[in-house]
């Protein structure tokens, strides 16, 4: 889709790019390449929190930090739920699982259990989303 078609000041926009990160988040990898569940489940709690601040007629800051967009969600008068506050460690797979690493010094133990929970998180920051904007 050309970059003319694309509306980024609508909320719809932004959570339907979210569903489809959520759907790769959840999706199983085959051969244990989990760092891309993880990838696509920071991008998917990223567009949401993005399309509340459109809704809201807020403007979003171009980031991949999620404690950033809460933050300015917050300054919104929004009132975030732990969720969303899960989420902010969510910001590392950003950068991190884009590039071939060993996630073991940094402490990350990447697992397909960790994928789940990350996953799980991600989709109860959509359905949080998706009322915030339909209020």
């Amino acid at each position: 889709m050309p970059d003319e078609d694309l509306d980024y000041d609508q909320p719809e926009f932004w959570m339907r790019q979210a569903a489809g990160d959520l759907a790769l988040a959840q999706n199983e990898v085959k051969g244990g390449i989990w760092e891309h569940r993880l990838f696509h489940a920071q991008q998917a709690v990223e567009k949401a929190l993005k399309g509340i601040l459109v809704a809201r007629s807020l403007q979003y800051p171009r980031t991949h930090a999620i404690e950033v967009l809460i933050d300015a969600l917050r300054r919104g008068g929004v009132d975030v739920p732990d969720e969303a506050e899960d989420a902010k460690s969510f910001t590392k797979y950003e950068a991190l699982t884009r590039y071939p690493v060993n996630f073991a010094p940094m402490g990350m133990a990447v697992s397909e259990e960790h994928c789940e929970v990350a996953a799980e998180t991600a989709a109860a920051v959509l359905e949080w989303a998706k009322a915030e904007i339909a209020r």
